[in-house]
């Protein structure tokens, strides 16, 4: 008799997201500030809408009319990322592009890729990581990402008796849900240590658009990376394709394990997984991510990074330790002394108002801190502060 997968026992009852959307929805107020899951509240810019109503206004004409999306991207895509790799100083070839419809989905297909694993997770950390993990039953373990380390942990803060091991490192910088950042010279520790052990290193890049200053923006800007890392990225928080879904991973043809080829291995895996994306999403994704759409993606990102300093800057006048809202819209704050991660997110739903991400649904580093979302409009921002000055007031 066929059975289900056991190891989807060790999952919560609901992902993160779900759990929140359904407390949102049984609270009876109808004043609610969502400041908690990460999602995109301004429309597309007009070099993406007008890609996107290009290609949409084509599948309306038999001579124009799109079929089968290339399992792997249309060649205007895949150039327009190599463009964007190559403004970064990066040199990258179209074949080794291939597209997706968001980060996570390409995230969930480092699974079935790799077996054997060994996965090294940030505590706290994005959700899914852990949860693809346990739902293929392979091995999790945490290094701790904390107030003392700023949470950016390196591999000399690796469990001893993992030291060695060939890991599968998740690394996700700027960092969600604290928004710690990299800089090249502690990425290239990383980077190093995957070389020296045969490690695999995830790289998500759902967050670089909102980098400022000298850091990286992708892990193929340090030396080595080429051998050891797969990047993933996506459009969703940066363009506000979090509706149409598109993003693309970059894999260098010289990334070999025991002499095969990781890229064509995930290419083979790919088209079985899925049929591609969208000719009118590529268009618009190719749109946004040119040299003149990622002008409109800086001005975007910096209205959500606005929003994360009106909500710092607040935080900061009340004495709340908090880190974020630099290079990342997300700002992780401390609860009130006495006041785990739920309820503090129960009380700020029910008596203020407010939505907030409890921070334990990252894994139990997040226990007594609450991320916060510059992800809302800049009126709401504002109002939200008058309500978190008061809460703080009540429980500190």
């Amino acid at each position: 008799m066929i059975e289900l997968n056991n190891s989807f026992k060790n999952l919560n009852k609901n992902y993160l997201f779900v759990e929140i959307e359904n407390r949102r929805k049984n609270c009876r107020r109808n004043d609610i500030i969502n400041l908690g899951v990460g999602d995109t509240v301004r429309p597309l810019f007009r070099s993406a809408y007008f890609g996107y109503r290009q290609g949409a206004k084509g599948q309306g004409n038999v001579k124009t009319y799109k079929g089968y999306p290339p399992d792997f991207g249309y060649d205007f895509f895949i150039d327009s990322v190599v463009d964007r790799y190559s403004r970064l100083g990066v040199k990258m070839e179209g074949e080794e592009i291939t597209v997706n419809d968001g980060a996570k989905t390409d995230l969930f297909l480092m699974m079935p890729l790799f077996k054997g694993v060994t996965a090294l997770i940030h505590n706290p950390s994005y959700p899914a990581y852990l949860d693809q993990n346990l739902a293929f039953a392979n091995e999790v373990r945490f290094i701790s990402a904390n107030r003392e380390n700023n949470f950016l942990p390196l591999p000399d803060e690796i469990d001893d008796d993992l030291k060695g091991k060939s890991l599968l490192i998740y690394i996700c910088s700027p960092d969600n849900p604290t928004g710690a950042t990299y800089t090249f010279d502690d990425l290239k520790k990383w980077v190093d240590y995957a070389i020296k052990t045969q490690s695999v290193i995830v790289f998500d890049g759902a967050y670089v658009d909102y980098v400022r200053g000298n850091y990286p923006k992708s892990i193929f800007q340090i030396k080595g990376a080429e051998n050891v890392a797969i990047e993933i990225c996506s459009l969703s928080k940066g363009a506000n394709f979090t509706n149409l879904r598109l993003g693309f991973t970059a894999i260098k043809k010289q990334f070999m394990l025991k002499g095969v080829s990781v890229l064509n291995t995930f290419k083979r895996l790919k088209s079985i997984q899925a049929n591609g994306v969208s000719f009118a999403n590529q268009l618009a994704g190719a749109m946004a991510i040119s040299e003149e759409g990622e002008k409109e993606i800086f001005k975007n990102t910096n209205y959500y990074l606005q929003n994360a300093q009106i909500i710092a800057r607040a935080l900061k006048g009340l004495g709340v330790y908090y880190t974020g809202g630099v290079n990342s819209p997300y700002i992780f704050a401390s609860c009130p002394k006495g006041l785990n991660s739920f309820d503090t997110f129960d009380i700020l739903l029910n008596d203020y108002g407010i939505v907030v991400t409890p921070g334990s649904g990252f894994n139990f580093g997040g226990e007594n801190y609450i991320r916060l979302t510059g992800f809302t409009q800049q009126k709401s921002a504002y109002r939200s502060i008058k309500r978190l000055k008061s809460f703080y007031e009540k429980y500190s």
